[in-house]
């Protein structure tokens, strides 16, 4: 759930308030941990941590997420997936 909270608040900030932190709560600062590191939100200031390196990290997480999801069983044993 870090992982999503993390990309959340960053994608926020970033397409919203160009790369800068409001929160929606009444808590100025927020941190979140994720992977041993600790990434800080604290409003009106810009996030510090949006690299490269940061958007790979991440982007490789979300695909093994998707990887271990349509690889369950719940969903690839389904004959098709319906669109509705």
């Amino acid at each position: 759930m870090n992982l999503i909270n993390l990309a959340t608040k960053t994608r926020n900030a970033a397409v919203h308030n160009d790369f800068t932190y409001y929160p929606r709560g009444k808590s100025p600062v927020t941190v979140v941990q994720y992977r041993g590191s600790s990434y800080r939100f604290e409003a009106g200031k810009q996030i510090d941590f949006f690299t490269w390196d940061f958007i790979h990290s991440i982007l490789l997480d979300f695909l093994a997420i998707y990887e271990e999801t349509v690889r369950h069983s719940a969903v690839s044993d389904m004959p098709f997936i319906s669109s509705r």
